[in-house]
């Protein structure tokens, strides 16, 4: 059996559930790479290593995603745009880490009052 060497170990896996799956258990911040060499940077991520049993889930945090955004006089569509900042993560890079998961969630908060919204998320992907 031959030793590997530092960059075959230190080599991002391509997410937090194939992280588990080498026995890592601690949930924290860790980069994954979801197309490998060649693809996409690799890029940091949320590991929740303890919500679902014996899975990693990884997860892309809002940079404003608990900041309350006042929107006033505000009546035609479209009139009030908001765009989601994904933590320096790309478009590129999201859509190959939704090109290997089973399945994919997006929680948006929305509190109105007489309002209606139309939501055109993730469309790019």
């Amino acid at each position: 059996m031959s030793a590997k060497n530092c960059t075959e170990v230190n080599k991002a896996l391509p997410s937090c559930d194939a992280i588990r799956s080498w026995g890592y258990k601690k949930s924290g911040y860790m980069m994954i790479d979801p197309d490998g060499e060649g693809g996409v940077n690799p890029f940091q991520v949320y590991c929740d290593m303890d919500q679902s049993e014996g899975r990693g889930i990884t997860v892309i945090h809002h940079a404003n995603s608990e900041l309350p955004i006042d929107v006033a006089n505000c009546e035609e569509p479209g009139c009030f745009p908001h765009v989601i900042n994904y933590n320096g993560v790309t478009v590129a890079q999201i859509s190959a880490l939704m090109q290997i998961s089973v399945a994919c969630e997006q929680h948006i908060r929305y509190d109105c009052f007489d309002s209606k919204v139309d939501i055109a998320i993730l469309r790019k992907f």
